[in-house]
């Protein structure tokens, strides 16, 4: 697979083996497609958390609150948000169809029917999932500042901002330009405004 809208010579041999070309690869459960717009990985996280509501409703006839509460937690929650900082969708019908998950799946609760998302995330006691993943972006952000992870690695993910002067909290970062939506939506420039917007 190569990354990016150029093709590919054919004939690249590695060890005398001739490569395949691939628009889409899977590491570590993340499937990475050749435009990084995890398009496949999105769709194929729906579909598989969507399975799971569907056998939680078949399994269970009348769902409580507090059951339901734990089996989204504990069986379709992980799904949707495995490797989220890797992945996080950008584009709104991907962002949609994430939460159309849960707000699907919230709709079976017997003693919610016919209130608002809203109001039944409310009761749940549960967030929608495009503010978990943006929670967990900044944790892995405050992670990678403390030195949690290795420093050689994260070297060149984010800068510090030097300038003294500015509002809000001593651990702001600088906010790189960019030209192409793919590196807009890094996690080093996507996570940059949330992050400098926190509260010290």
């Amino acid at each position: 697979m190569r990354i990016g809208k150029t093709e590919i010579p054919s004939g690249d041999y590695v060890m005398e083996q001739r490569l395949t070309l691939t628009n889409a690869e899977k590491d570590l459960g993340v499937t990475i497609d050749k435009d990084l717009s995890f398009e496949k990985h999105i769709s194929e996280k729906v579909n598989s958390a969507n399975h799971i509501v569907g056998l939680i409703r078949r399994t269970i006839s009348c769902l409580n609150e507090e059951v339901f509460r734990q089996l989204f937690v504990a069986l379709v929650r992980p799904i949707l948000e495995y490797a989220s900082p890797v992945w996080s969708p950008y584009k709104v019908k991907d962002i949609t169809a994430l939460e159309n998950v849960q707000r699907r799946a919230t709709r079976q609760v017997t003693t919610l029917q016919g209130v608002s998302y809203e109001d039944r995330l409310r009761k749940l006691k549960l967030p929608t999932l495009a503010y978990r993943r943006a929670r967990g972006e900044m944790i892995e952000v405050y992670k990678i500042m403390q030195g949690v992870y290795d420093e050689e690695v994260c070297r060149d993910l984010f800068e510090r901002q030097e300038d003294d002067l500015t509002r809000g909290h001593s651990k702001k970062l600088y906010v790189r330009r960019s030209r192409l939506n793919i590196r807009k939506n890094f996690f080093g420039n996507r996570v940059v405004e949330n992050w400098n917007d926190l509260p010290e």
